[in-house]
């Protein structure tokens, strides 16, 4: 499958996750071929995961990280397995909400934002998996995340869909992480 199919793949089926109903047509195109439209809001044809309608005004004070990652509270419900899990993953939001926001106010660019946000969801999907897999629900998230995050980090779900540049990314992603907690 090429890489576009793959990140289109990967766009769809999160926006299938997080706003159910919207897209029954999605999947039904992974060829490389241009899907229909998509609705407004809605993953579009940004890459990335949670590619989303992004601020046009960087410098309004109240917008924060949240205008770049709309469905920001929604993340802990697309990764759950179980209510366990959406505890857990609610849990993770206040640690993600910090980094998010230092790379907000760091000044990046949309695309870079994006990327790193995405990569944010991905492995907060990659811990809550662990976590429940694992039956380590009463691990405390921040030592969780820390350990993740080590040694350019873990490999993430379905990393061997991933081509060598989105994983070098992934791992850069968890190498900035692991410098922010431990500022």
């Amino acid at each position: 499958m090429k890489p576009h199919a793959v990140n289109w793949l990967v766009s769809a089926m999160h926006t299938a996750i997080t706003h159910p109903g919207s897209c029954q047509d999605e999947f039904s195109d992974v060829q490389g071929r241009k899907p229909a439209a998509p609705r407004p809001g809605a993953a579009s044809g940004q890459s990335g995961i949670m590619a989303g309608q992004m601020s046009k005004d960087r410098n309004c004070e109240t917008e924060g990280f949240r205008a770049w990652t709309p469905d920001f509270d929604r993340w802990p419900k697309s990764w759950m397995g179980d209510e366990e899990d959406l505890a857990y993953g609610r849990e993770l939001l206040p640690l993600f909400a910090e980094f998010l926001e230092a790379l907000y106010v760091e000044g990046l660019s949309k695309k870079t934002f994006a990327q790193y946000r995405d990569h944010l969801w991905l492995l907060g999907g990659t811990i809550i998996r662990r976590v429940s897999l694992f039956e380590e629900c009463q691990d405390d998230p921040l030592e969780k995340l820390r350990e993740c995050v080590a040694d350019e980090g873990i490999l993430p779900d379905h990393y061997d869909q991933m081509s060598r540049a989105e994983l070098k990314a992934f791992e850069r992603m968890c190498r900035k992480f692991q410098q922010f907690l431990g500022r």
